[in-house]
């Protein structure tokens, strides 16, 4: 009995050995197996010159995200196409994206300066030659839709203007638009002027394989109280990556009586919205109309191109069961009314007597 008992004591103990290598091998190859890295996707744009030239430049959203956001909104509605490189000083920079075509336009509307002397830490994008960032006024948060390309690497404009991406392919005819011959600017008396205008043919978007969940945008009903000069409003509209988005036609129709008013004009041939200002709004019907339910849903980006008082605009959309949803602080910057949120009471205020502020 005894010799039993030590035998099989014995197969136990060597069983649990056993097990406790089994399991120690195991954990030691849990533990060494790299964790997969999260993955930032860089998209490419391509710029187009009249003389079928190219460049193409990869951005970098971990650096400037509102930045390039703006840039690939304005190159999807097809702002830059047509546009001139305005501004070429040899040896520094190439300045583009001004549709007036000497400095001083915009796409009317303005974004945060993600540089860091604006406050903004994350973006530590070097100044060297090929690298692409925005150009702006003495106010740091003016940047629009100008942009400038280096020629040089120039530091001192590090952490001063928001860099946002570098050229990848096409250093030949970045060389060659900076050796442009060039003439005095009469509106600024700088020798940067060129002689020929070196014309932008087209800015496209190089396609980036996604998966079709990562293509996916989430847009929630938005649950905030809506006044509108004092009066409270139903509105139907939805909260996309924490921004409000409204139907143009709903907010013509709120502010149809006021001096912000606006006429919508739509061109289904060309997909394309016109907005008329100081002109009263004409409804079709089905305007501030609210449906009986409403849930949480996925959004396209609009494809649909959008005209101010005959400009060409950047509006961030989304296309929601065939209705299109606008940022409001956009239409506010662009029609230049008042927009606030007080998170206090939850309310997203409309005024019509104030002129908008960036926030």
């Amino acid at each position: 009995m005894l010799e039993q008992s030590v035998q099989r004591r014995a197969h136990m103990i060597k069983r649990l050995i056993t097990t406790i290598i089994t399991v120690t091998m195991l954990l030691s190859f849990i533990l060494v197996v790299p964790t997969k890295a999260a993955t930032v996707t860089h998209p490419k744009v391509e710029i187009q010159m009249d003389d079928g030239s190219t460049m193409v430049f990869e951005l970098y959203p971990e650096y400037a995200p509102e930045t390039v956001a703006n840039f690939l909104s304005l190159t999807k509605s097809g702002f830059y196409d047509g546009l001139k490189f305005h501004r070429i000083i040899a040896d520094f920079m190439i300045q583009g994206g001004d549709p007036a075509g000497d400095g001083t336009g915009g796409s009317g509307k303005n974004i945060p300066g993600e540089f860091l002397d604006n406050q903004f830490s994350k973006n530590t994008l070097r100044h060297t030659k090929g690298v692409i960032s925005m150009a702006r006024s003495s106010d740091p948060n003016s940047a629009s839709s100008q942009f400038f390309i280096m020629l040089g690497d120039i530091p001192q404009l590090d952490g001063q203007y928001a860099a946002f991406g570098k050229l990848v392919e096409g250093e030949k005819t970045l060389d060659a638009i900076g050796s442009t011959p060039v003439s005095i600017n009469p509106l600024s008396g700088e020798m940067s002027l060129s002689k020929t205008d070196i014309v932008i043919k087209k800015v496209t978007i190089e396609e980036v394989a996604q998966s079709a969940e990562s293509k996916k945008t989430i847009a929630a009903p938005t649950k905030s109280n809506v006044i509108v000069d004092g009066k409270t409003i139903a509105f139907e509209a939805y909260n996309i990556n924490e921004s409000n988005y409204f139907k143009l036609r709903d907010i013509a129709m709120a502010i149809k009586e006021t001096n912000k008013k606006f006429e919508i004009d739509w061109d289904k041939d060309n997909n394309a919205m016109s907005l008329t200002t100081g002109k009263a709004y004409s409804a079709i019907g089905g305007e501030l109309s609210i449906p009986a339910t409403s849930a949480t849903c996925y959004a396209q980006t609009t494809t649909s191109k959008i005209y101010l008082n005959g400009s060409l605009v950047s509006l961030t959309a989304y296309n929601i069961g065939d209705n299109n949803y606008f940022k409001l602080r956009d239409v506010a910057a662009a029609l230049n009314f008042g927009a606030t949120w007080d998170s206090g009471s939850n309310t997203i205020g409309i005024d019509t007597t104030e002129s908008y502020l960036a926030q």
